[in-house]
């Protein structure tokens, strides 16, 4: 059984992607040559090679804005620090705007500050806090421990 193929219709007319545009910073050469390396075996929906050449340029045309954005987003200098200074604006439900700014002491991440407060929870607990509910004591509850944050005890 016979098919017409993409890279069939475009050996036959190798104008196919005449009205094929793409947003600067995007090879037009480079990306036909790829379309055609991906779909050089599939079957053409519209096997009139003109009419196909006016679907190719409406298809540029569509994804055009799409192409934009990656050109966009691959032109960027990634910063990992950018928003190095914590700040935060958000909006709540009852429409409030509220800006936040932490204060750690972030200088390397080698160097983390942790100074900071413990919680009742992670407070370490003597052998006098260290019995079962009949008064026992646990086994080895002559050292100090600590509890993890969800205990009840």
């Amino acid at each position: 059984m016979a098919k017409m193929t993409l890279i069939g219709m475009y050996n036959y007319d190798q104008t196919l992607f005449n009205g094929l545009t793409f947003p600067a910073g995007i090879d037009k050469d480079v990306a036909v040559n790829e379309i055609l390396v991906r779909a050089n075996e599939f079957c053409v929906l519209y096997t009139d090679p003109d009419f196909m050449k006016i679907q190719i340029g409406i298809w540029g045309q569509k994804h055009y804005r799409t192409f934009e954005k990656w050109v966009y987003a691959l032109a960027q200098e990634f910063n990992p620090l950018h928003n190095y200074d914590r700040h935060e604006e958000f909006e709540d439900h009852s429409g409030k705007k509220t800006s936040s700014k932490t204060t750690a002491n972030y200088t390397d991440a080698r160097s983390v500050d942790m100074t900071a407060e413990r919680t009742p929870d992670l407070e370490e607990k003597t052998t006098n806090d260290l019995t079962d509910t009949t008064g026992q004591m646990f086994p080895g509850s002559d050292e100090t421990k600590v509890s993890a944050y969800d205990s009840s005890s």
